[in-house]
């Protein structure tokens, strides 16, 4: 779309704070009886904020959150009636799923873990069950199929795990078996021209030196994917040799093969997705190394904490 076409676009939708007030009656008439929208400033990764709306049901059950960001931008391109149409359709899929009576096992199913930072998070882990992981914890979340535009990215609180019968060992032991699927992550190179596909994998072949993404499909809240013993090992066959992985943010990681990366470049890139990045989308400087003939994956520490 062209800027002028965009400026017509940012015409139709006014401020934020206009689209937003917009969007919220639109919603609450639309729903009038089954659904509350509320504009509300929620906690997000790394003690940042986030500007959301909130759908309420007649119970007061928090349904999902719709980061305003994202339909806002998403208005600019797309046009504002086309993304309410949109939201409610996912709407339409969210009461359809949960009217099956297998929704229950179903979201079982759909249960992936998410590695984010430690530190930074102390207020999110207080309504989470987790895991620590080193540096990091493993949070667990619900990789759902009605999860365009982020309606609802299924982060399980206790509250979530008591609904579906799940102690922190059965929802971990439950994850880490889903996390295997290994159709819900992708391969993506950098430097590439073209794409080609092995399987459940798309990876792109470049002209240069290869470095790569893994990624989920919804390619969101995807670092479960190094739990997956098959994405890795299908990684080393690929590089032909021993490679690192180092964390690119709290939704992909970054692949470089050990004789194409130098010391100094591989802490260039650390250091580098730890200053460019959004405050909540930022993971942290704990990496590692997969060794190909034994299968292994080996804990790195960053030279600063050496």
């Amino acid at each position: 779309m062209d800027i002028m076409n965009v400026e017509i676009m940012r015409y139709e939708c006014g401020t934020r704070e206009e689209y937003v007030n917009e969007l919220i009656e639109g919603m609450n008439e639309k729903h009038k009886g089954k659904y509350l929208f509320e504009s509300r400033i929620v906690d997000a990764l790394n003690d940042t904020k986030i500007h959301t709306i909130i759908a309420f049901d007649v119970k007061q059950n928090e349904i999902f959150q719709l980061p305003i960001e994202d339909a806002y931008q998403a208005s600019l391109f797309m046009g504002k009636d086309v993304v309410f149409e949109k939201i409610n359709h996912k709407i339409e899929q969210f009461e359809e799923f949960y009217s099956r009576e297998d929704c229950i096992e179903t979201e079982k199913q759909a249960i992936q873990p998410w590695i984010i930072g430690k530190g930074k998070n102390q207020d999110w882990l207080q309504k989470c069950p987790y895991t620590e992981y080193g540096d990091y914890v493993i949070v667990y979340r619900k990789c759902t199929s009605f999860n365009d535009y982020q309606l609802n990215y299924g982060l399980i609180t206790w509250e979530n795990a008591e609904k579906l019968s799940l102690d922190l060992l059965q929802l971990h032991e439950l994850a880490m078996q889903n996390v295997q699927n290994t159709s819900l992550y992708t391969i993506v190179s950098y430097n590439g021209c073209f794409f080609e596909e092995i399987g459940d994998f798309t990876y792109r072949i470049g002209n240069e030196y290869e470095e790569y993404i893994v990624r989920g499909v919804e390619e969101n809240y995807s670092t479960g994917s190094l739990f997956n013993k098959e994405i890795w090992k299908n990684m080393g066959n690929l590089i032909g040799e021993n490679y690192y992985i180092i964390p690119s943010s709290v939704h992909e990681w970054i692949v470089m093969s050990i004789s194409m990366t130098s010391k100094e470049l591989l802490e260039t890139t650390i250091a580098g997705v730890n200053t460019e990045l959004n405050p909540e989308d930022l993971l942290g400087e704990q990496y590692y190394l997969y060794d190909v003939e034994k299968d292994e994956m080996i804990l790195m520490k960053s030279q600063k904490d050496e």
